[in-house]
């Protein structure tokens, strides 16, 4: 699990995608970077512990 995209979750409360691949330093056209983000989001909802709103954005619920 990417620390730093748990640190900037926690901090922010809720997030754009798109916001959230920046403040990581991520280029959305890197699909072979934001794959993984996004699977780690996946397993993080799994868990319980973000949302995704209908928006798009991604809310930390912890």
């Amino acid at each position: 699990m990417n620390e730093d995209l748990i640190n900037i979750l926690k901090a922010r409360g809720k997030i754009e995608s798109g916001r959230l691949l920046e403040e990581l330093g991520i280029d959305p056209r890197e699909t072979d970077l934001t794959k993984p983000i996004y699977k780690q989001l996946e397993s993080l909802q799994v868990f319980g512990a973000v949302e995704q709103e209908k928006s798009g954005a991604w809310a930390w619920l912890w």
